[in-house]
């Protein structure tokens, strides 16, 4: 039972971090949640801690699926819950944490620190990536926005993108993109190889958002109180309608609008703000162009992006062609992807072996670097 307890605090934790409203945020694998407790993983979520969502207004067929959650005595802790409904003392905060291969078995041993992963946590959205995320076997979502709805959204809107592999535009993306992401700000450069059929990236845009307005080079939208800022790289966008794989059009799928951005280098830089923030849309456009966005060419063709997020920090990212990531400079400091912690952040840490978990008044640590876990009380000041 002990092990078990300790199980269940791992896996909810790391749901938590990511619940948004409704939809486990991204990045993810094995598909993409467009509206809350449309998955089954979702449903999990809604029935512990909620949403914007009204159920007689959605279709929550997948409920049928999370029957152990409402037949178990079992309940999420009062820290993990204050983490998943963001009942946090001091938001924004940013994570860095680090996944294992997905695909292994047959000979392939499992790989930690494998993928490396930023997730932005914000009252009213989360923005979450892959540095590098191609996964052929995993379906890997390599970035996703998820911000707070409302009870006219009826729940969190959800916001993804990149080159359709094989036409399917939205999940398995990544195979050839590299992105950074600091704070609110991701970037996302692309080198698709001639043989490909789809020489485009994609940015959705989701039904519950506003439509796209063009002001300048900048794109941009709103969703309930967050501001989304999309700048194409490579070549201008087209607003258009993404074209289905033929496996999508048999099942039922419709096309849905999103930014189109041809060119086999391309790509496009997103800036992501709330309504405390930035009040109106004039604010939003004001902080955009002030965050001083330069793209050019390197001699081998590779993009190279600088600018200033709206948190003021300094990026630079560097396209490595043939390489699995990127390079980049946050904050004038290079990024490296050695060693990063399976979770590491203010509020829900996992690093050898040692899960600490604290929502800003009640804390708890798991150390099970020996035969058992060892549970303790834990808060930052201890350390």
């Amino acid at each position: 039972r002990l092990i078990a307890q300790a199980a269940l605090d791992y896996f909810v934790g790391a749901y938590a971090l990511k619940y948004t409203d409704g939809v486990l945020s991204g990045p993810s694998q094995r598909g993409f949640s467009r509206n809350s407790a449309q998955a089954i993983t979702d449903t999990l979520g809604w029935i512990w801690w909620g949403s914007t969502i009204n159920p007689e207004q959605v279709n929550m067929h997948n409920a049928r699926y999370s029957s152990h959650t409402w037949t178990s005595r079992w309940r999420p802790n009062a820290v993990l819950s204050n983490i998943a409904t963001r009942n946090l003392p001091s938001l924004p905060v940013e994570w860095r944490n680090s996944k294992s291969n997905y695909w292994f078995g047959q000979r392939i041993e499992p790989r930690g620190n494998h993928f490396h992963e930023s997730f932005y946590v914000h009252a009213q959205y989360s923005l979450g990536s892959l540095w590098a995320g191609w996964d052929r076997h995993g379906q890997t979502v390599r970035w996703q926005l998820s911000a707070q709805g409302s009870s006219s959204t009826e729940g969190a809107i959800t916001f993804t993108g990149g080159h359709p592999i094989n036409g399917r535009t939205w999940d398995g993306l990544g195979r050839y993109e590299q992105t950074a992401q600091a704070d609110s700000t991701l970037v996302l450069l692309t080198d698709i190889p001639d043989d490909d059929p789809h020489h485009h990236v994609l940015f959705h845009i989701p039904p519950k958002a506003s439509w796209p307005e063009q002001h300048g080079n900048w794109w941009i939208m709103r969703a309930n109180r967050t501001w989304v800022g999309v700048l194409p790289l490579g070549s201008p966008a087209q607003l258009g309608f993404s074209e289905l794989s033929e496996r999508d059009r048999n099942r039922g799928h419709h096309p849905t609008p999103a930014l189109i951005i041809p060119g086999q280098r391309s790509g496009f830089v997103l800036q992501v703000s709330s309504m405390d923030e930035h009040e109106d849309r004039d604010a939003f456009l004001t902080a955009l162009h002030e965050s001083q966005v330069n793209y050019n060419h390197q001699g081998d063709g590779a993009q190279k992006v600088s600018l200033k997020t709206l948190k003021g920090r300094p990026l630079v990212a560097t396209q490595q062609l043939g390489e699995r990531h990127l390079a980049a400079l946050i904050d004038g400091e290079t990024v490296s992807f050695e060693n990063w912690p399976v979770f590491g952040g203010p509020y829900f840490n996992l690093k050898e072996g040692i899960l600490q978990a604290w929502d800003g008044e009640r804390g708890y640590q798991v150390d099970f670097t020996g035969d058992l876990p060892v549970y303790s009380d834990w808060s930052p000041s201890a350390e």
